[in-house]
C-alpha cells in the first residue's frame, strides 16, 4: 500500500501515513557540518507497507540541496522496530548516510516514545571516507500499525 502527500511542517516534525505516524517536538539531521530541519515547504511524504517491511520516506529541499530521511520498519508477531535509517549527506547530487541496527523497538500496537540521538560515526558499518551524520529527535512518538508476517520456521528433518 502506498500513500503520498505534502506535509505542512512547523516547529518539530509530523509525518502521518496510513499505518505509520511520526511526531517530534524537535528534529534535525546534520551532514557535512550543516543542520537540516525540514522546516521548509513542501516536504514530500511517501510510505509503503509490505508483508515483511514498511517505509516512511521524507524528501525536502534545504540549503540548496535535496534532503531525505527514510525509515525502514520490520517486525515479528510481538514487536515492531526500525532496522535501517537512511539520510542524504547534504551533497548534490545526494549520497546516503546509513544507520543500521534495531531502533525504536516496541510491542505491537504500542508507540515508541522518547528522545533519540544517533551519530553515523558510532555505527559499526561507518566508513571514514563518508560524510558523518547525526540524527536528533526530541519527544519522538513513532507508531507503526503494521501486521508484518514473521518468517516461516524451518524444521529440520
Amino acid at each position: 500500500m502506498r500513500s503520498s502527500q505534502s506535509l505542512p511542517l512547523n516547529r518539530g516534525i509530523t509525518a502521518e501515513a496510513e499505518r505509520i505516524i511520526l511526531t517530534a517536538d524537535d528534529f534535525y539531521l546534520e551532514a557535512d557540518s550543516k543542520r537540516y530541519t525540514a522546516q521548509v515547504h513542501p516536504v514530500l511524504l511517501n510510505s509503503y507497507v509490505y508483508p515483511k517491511q514498511g517505509t516512511l520516506e521524507l524528501t525536502w529541499f534545504e540549503h540548496g540541496v535535496e534532503m531525505r530521511l527514510y525509515l525502514y520498519f520490520t517486525g515479528n508477531s510481538t514487536s515492531w522496530w526500525v532496522d535501517e535509517i537512511w539520510t542524504f549527506d547534504g551533497s548534490s547530487p545526494g549520497d546516503w548516510i546509513y544507520y543500521r541496527g534495531i531502533f525504536f523497538k516496541s510491542p505491537k500496537g504500542q508507540p515508541f516514545t522518547g528522545d533519540f540521538d544517533i551519530s553515523s560515526q558510532d555505527m559499526p558499518q561507518y566508513r571514514s571516507d563518508t560524510v558523518p551524520g547525526k540524527l536528533h529527535f526530541t519527544n519522538l512518538r513513532l507508531e507503526c500499525n503494521c501486521s508484518f508476517q514473521p518468517e516461516p520456521q524451518k524444521h529440520m528433518p
